[in-house]
């Protein structure tokens, strides 16, 4: 079972890692976007899933090392499931117009942020700098989407920013286990702090100034349209 379930993990991680290019590449909202989009959701859900079955036989084992690496892999899991999950439910409450109170959506959001303390309190206390570290995203991750669900909508295009935020970060995540992967190969312990950071460095300007792009691009337009309507309306009373 344990190896049955192995080759499912990696399978899904492949297909993931060819999936997710397509839709950051694609024209967004196009088929191609949309169908790769469903196939690196699925594809993530099934690592996230297999992960945590694997995960339960280190977290009972009699090694203090590996259930050491079982708590912290159980961490990630529940990062990149409540991940794919909230992105996907970004879309289903795009046209929402106040506070969002669904039970699912903010226990995924509050899992993050109770994963994210659990694994800080547990790395203070076996003296790991990576599982503080990186319990910083399960915080900062979950409180973000927390205050989205809470909050009114800013931006008539709200969900387009979330949506793309999230699964951008899901992205990093898989990259980070690409780095992970790698890491021997190249001459690194995969427990360095600097290979699981690099990723998540690398990306963040990215993040940023992709998320400024369709911010003016949004803007740009919804300027265009009010001064359609401004001119038609102009016209009519003419």
């Amino acid at each position: 079972m344990f190896t049955a379930l192995l080759t499912l993990h990696m399978a899904a991680a492949v297909v993931a890692c060819v999936s997710m290019l397509v839709p950051v590449l694609a024209r967004k909202g196009g088929i191609a976007h949309r169908r790769a989009g469903w196939a690196y959701v699925w594809a993530m859900t099934t690592v996230a899933v297999t992960a945590l079955l694997l995960c339960a036989r280190l977290v009972t084992h009699d090694d203090p090392g590996l259930r050491m690496k079982g708590y912290f892999l159980t961490y990630i899991a529940v990062l990149v499931l409540c991940g794919v999950f909230a992105g996907v439910r970004v879309l289903r409450a795009k046209n929402r117009t106040k506070a969002h109170r669904n039970p699912w959506d903010l226990g995924a959001a509050a899992s993050l942020v109770i994963a994210g303390v659990a694994t800080a309190a547990y790395g203070l206390r076996v003296e790991q700098a990576l599982f503080v570290a990186l319990s910083l995203i399960g915080l900062f991750n979950g409180t973000s989407q927390l205050l989205y669900w809470l909050r009114p909508p800013s931006h008539a295009m709200h969900w387009w920013f979330e949506h793309m935020e999230i699964m951008l970060g899901s992205c990093v995540g898989t990259l980070i286990a690409l780095f992970v992967f790698a890491a021997p190969y190249l001459g690194a312990s995969p427990t360095m702090l600097a290979v699981w950071m690099a990723p998540i460095l690398l990306s963040l300007p990215g993040i940023f100034f992709w998320k400024r792009h369709y911010r003016r691009l949004f803007g740009a337009a919804a300027a265009t349209t009010k001064q359609r309507l401004a001119a038609a309306s102009g016209v009519s009373q003419r």
